[in-house]
């Protein structure tokens, strides 16, 4: 199904996971299957690999469909920064770091642990949090009680349930005083403080204050608000640019964001129209001109345009 055909410029990858019924394959840009539907799932590639999912074990195929990193692992992540995390089957479950040839760069001796960002990847221990660098090497100490991934240089911590910014050396560098924070984008940062929320740069200079229950830092120049349990956008002025419509919304992504209506998730772009109808179980991020949607229980991948990249 296609709607709004061309409302917008936007490029594809040369492959994109295809759904054949319950099986996953990878097809081109015209929908023909070059990556025969056998796996269970599949993912997108990320660093010249897409993860893929047979029998409950992941692995990682390369554009040509060969196994490069055998599907063994009791679970993965798709790559990012050249690197991910994997756990091994049995009864230890090690989670190891490896990198694009599938070389171990280390044991992960924690809980848990995130996607790279900006060379860091946040790990949890005994429901402490902190920090890793790309060698494996704990670089931020696990003293948080929760943490979000770096943007800009910074990133959002907790402590005691007031919430700042620190550095890659772990130096706090915008106070742990705050009711709430949002991460920094394009240079700005929200916070919340006495109860109201308020725009902030590096220098902590309160920009602009935001007049709504709750929001979140600016994205492709709009931040997404909430008033009364309704979500909308405002612009860089602080003027309603999407009205607070919608019953749940996030934050815009390569020109379009996920709103939802009783239940149910499409898409929106800057001027607020409705270019993917609001039909979706579930829906997520537009990246590199693809989303991932659930519907009817199933996942499946859609472009800017609604074509759908499955059948059932």
């Amino acid at each position: 199904m296609k709607t709004n055909k061309n409302h917008t410029n936007f490029s594809l990858p040369d492959l994109i996971p295809y759904r054949k019924k319950d099986k996953w394959g990878f097809c081109n840009k015209r929908k023909k299957l070059v990556i025969s539907a056998k796996f269970d799932e599949a993912w997108c590639f990320h660093d010249n690999l897409a993860m893929v999912c047979l029998h409950n074990k992941r692995g990682f195929i390369n554009k040509r469909g060969r196994e490069v990193i055998p599907v063994k692992y009791k679970w993965a992540g798709s790559f990012q920064e050249g690197l991910t995390v994997v756990i091994t089957s049995g009864r230890k479950n090690k989670r190891i770091l490896i990198d694009t040839r599938g070389n171990r760069i280390a044991d992960i001796k924690y809980e848990w642990a995130r996607a790279f960002h900006e060379g860091m990847a946040v790990v949890k221990y005994r429901n402490k949090y902190g920090f890793i660098n790309k060698k494996g090497e704990k670089s931020i100490s696990l003293k948080y009680d929760w943490a979000w991934d770096f943007s800009e240089g910074l990133v959002a911590v907790q402590v005691n349930n007031k919430f700042g910014f620190i550095n890659k050396k772990g130096e706090e560098e915008i106070p742990i005083q705050y009711q709430e924070v949002c991460s920094f984008n394009d240079g700005l940062a929200m916070i919340k403080e006495d109860k109201k929320w308020h725009v902030i740069d590096r220098q902590q200079t309160k920009v602009m204050a935001i007049p709504y229950d709750w929001a979140r830092s600016f994205k492709e120049g709009y931040s997404l608000v909430r008033e009364n349990d309704m979500y909308g956008y405002i612009d860089q002025d602080g003027e309603i640019a999407i009205p607070l419509r919608y019953d749940w919304a996030w934050d815009f992504s390569e020109g379009l964001a996920v709103v939802g209506l009783h239940g149910l998730r499409g898409y929106i772009d800057k001027t607020g129209k409705e270019v993917i109808p609001i039909k979706y179980d579930w829906a997520w991020d537009f990246n590199q001109g693809l989303a991932e949607i659930i519907l009817d229980g199933k996942r499946g991948l859609i472009d800017k345009n609604g074509t759908t990249y499955f059948e059932n």
